[in-house]
């Protein structure tokens, strides 16, 4: 039986905090996605049972990407990829950091859809490895797996000052890179592969962006 890495009150990214007798949660698991990759995430479930499914905002429909963006009040600057694709890319993880700063989650796990995870990594499953990590203290926001973003791990504190910086900040580049500027640590390990390579999935198949535009729409005089 799979041994669950339970998160104490006072532990977590930002320090190695008192252990109490109160559990706070476990490392909650969400694969992002359009929906149109049930098989692979259902991969994904198999190791990973409980996986919660978070809908991506779909830039491949540049007017819901618009929606989203003007609904979650965030000023557009620029993307070294400006299509709506990326936008979407962007404005998903944004929200499922927001999702767990509001719904108080303690640790969460972000996947995008076309990973195959690895069965055994170091001796440890997937999950196990993303809990053994979870648990490590640190003084950082936000734990990026692999070199690309393809997964975070995140706390609930982490997730809330994520959240304040990137509504601050608003959006200046491509997400992976600007959340490498956030308090962000990788340790250089990946315990999975895409299915796609390098921006060959559907991110940059988005409508091109008028960026003079969006800056006029959303920025704040």
């Amino acid at each position: 039986m799979l041994q669950v890495r339970v998160l104490y009150e006072g532990e977590g990214f930002h320090g190695h905090g008192q252990v109490s007798a109160r559990k706070v949660g476990e490392v909650r698991f969400f694969v992002q996605t359009l929906g149109k990759r049930q098989e692979w995430v259902e991969d994904i479930r198999r190791q990973i049972p409980e996986l919660e499914i978070m809908q991506s905002v779909n830039g491949l429909d540049h007017e819901e990407a618009e929606r989203e963006l003007l609904g979650l009040g965030l000023e557009y600057h620029n993307l070294g990829f400006p299509n709506y694709g990326v936008l979407g890319c962007w404005l998903t993880k944004f929200k499922g950091f927001e999702m767990q700063a509001r719904d108080g989650i303690p640790a969460a796990c972000w996947l995008e859809d076309d990973l195959l995870l690895g069965f055994s990594f170091e001796g440890l499953t997937f999950r196990q490895f993303v809990e053994e990590e979870a648990g490590k203290p640190g003084k950082y926001d936000i734990l990026r797996l692999g070199g690309w973003g393809e997964c975070y791990v995140t706390h609930l504190d982490g997730a809330t000052r994520l959240v304040e910086r990137l509504r601050k900040d608003g959006i200046r580049c491509n997400v992976d890179n600007q959340l490498k500027a956030c308090n962000e640590h990788c340790p250089g390990i990946a315990p999975y592969r895409p299915r796609c390579g390098t921006n060959c999935g559907d991110t940059l198949k988005g409508r091109g962006i008028d960026q003079e535009r969006l800056r006029k729409l959303t920025q704040r005089v």
